[in-house]
């Protein structure tokens, strides 16, 4: 790799490798969560198998290849700051403060769990079961919950203030994450010269008369942006079909009208779909009618939440609709956010134009 070529990854690009490690992880966590619902002590066995899943998937493979899954495919690749392979130890520091944090708060529920009784357990619902759980936890498991929060908006805020894009973790194992050359994912290359990662923040020299690449502005998104914002633009429109179809969304509710009118539900559920998914094809598409209209809608289905989410639901949904419905309002978010921002932004003007 040319010392005047190396490139640092970008948020977006490092954005979607997590979102590529999460439907990767996805099946075990679907399982876990599954057997979480079913037998009170699952977490119990689960625990010492889960951690070992974590160290092999977030120490064994960046030790062995460079990266997780979700990083390789995004022909990302972790480095020292001296440019050498990462070793067990780097790639440790890196994963340490989560999977603490991530024991703390487990053992933390763990304990409520082997109070309560197999007919206690099943008789609570999903949402009830997990307000006794932290109503019955040590005091001590708010703090390390405030700390996972402070942990992980630092690490956003640490991203996004330097050139290098490093995060938090980044700073405590002294790695670097670079974009990789193309056909070099799965395979273990050679240490970069320590030149190649050198302080941007000295001047060049006349053995070095190559011009350095001006930083990128922290309100510019990567060359990899429009791929993404579509990823999540694809995503966003299988579940809202999704919930439609098997009536998981949250504003399926009882009401005096419905109870008499069955129809009505669903012929104002698929209405809204339709517009919902009429929006999506418009921002795909890069319309910025769809962009205007996509504004005051998200903004009115976000402040709605506190008027709907009380509500009874007419069937009754999985235990994880609910967490996923989360994940999408910050899909949805991101999806607006990277709009405005380029090069998706440009995207827009050009089919304007």
């Amino acid at each position: 790799m040319a010392t005047d070529a190396i490139q640092y990854g970008g948020f977006w690009r490092r954005f979607a490798a997590f979102w590529l490690d999460f439907l990767v992880l996805l099946p075990l966590g679907a399982v876990a969560l599954w057997g979480s619902q079913h037998y009170r002590l699952f977490s119990v066995y689960y625990a010492l198998p889960g951690t070992l899943v974590g160290l092999f998937y977030h120490v064994y493979l960046v030790r062995r290849f460079g990266g997780t899954p979700g990083k390789l495919i995004m022909r990302l690749r972790i480095r020292k700051v001296s440019g050498e392979l990462v070793g067990y130890r780097e790639a440790l520091l890196r994963y340490a403060p989560e999977i603490l944090l991530g024991l703390l708060m487990s053992l933390a529920l763990i304990s409520p769990l082997l109070q309560m009784t197999d007919a206690e357990f099943h008789a609570l619902s999903f949402m009830e079961r997990s307000k006794h759980l932290v109503d019955l936890a040590p005091r001590w498991f708010k703090s390390v919950q405030i700390l996972q929060h402070v942990w992980i908006s630092s690490e956003f805020i640490v991203l996004l203030s330097n050139r290098k894009r490093r995060a938090l973790h980044d700073f405590i194992a002294g790695t670097v994450v670079i974009l990789d050359g193309p056909g070099e994912a799965m395979e273990r290359t050679p240490d970069l010269p320590a030149s190649t990662f050198r302080d941007d923040s000295h001047p060049s020299t006349a053995s070095d008369p190559s011009p350095r690449p001006s930083p990128p502005s922290l309100f510019s998104l990567g060359p990899n942006a429009t791929s993404v914002y579509r990823l999540l633009i694809g995503l966003r429109g299988c579940w809202l079909l999704v919930e439609w179809l098997f009536d998981w969304g949250a504003r399926s509710h009882v009401t005096a009208f419905t109870s008499t009118q069955s129809f009505a539900p669903l012929i104002a559920d698929s209405i809204a779909v339709a517009v919902w998914l009429t929006l999506l094809a418009g921002m795909w598409f890069f319309q910025r009618w769809a962009r205007v209209v996509f504004v005051p809608f998200s903004a009115f289905a976000v402040l709605s939440i506190p008027f709907w989410w009380h509500r009874y639901s007419l069937s009754s949904p999985p235990s994880f609709v609910p967490v996923l419905g989360v994940i999408m309002l910050l899909a949805t978010g991101a999806i607006l956010a990277m709009s405005f921002l380029p090069p998706v932004r440009d995207e827009f003007a050009t089919q304007q134009a």
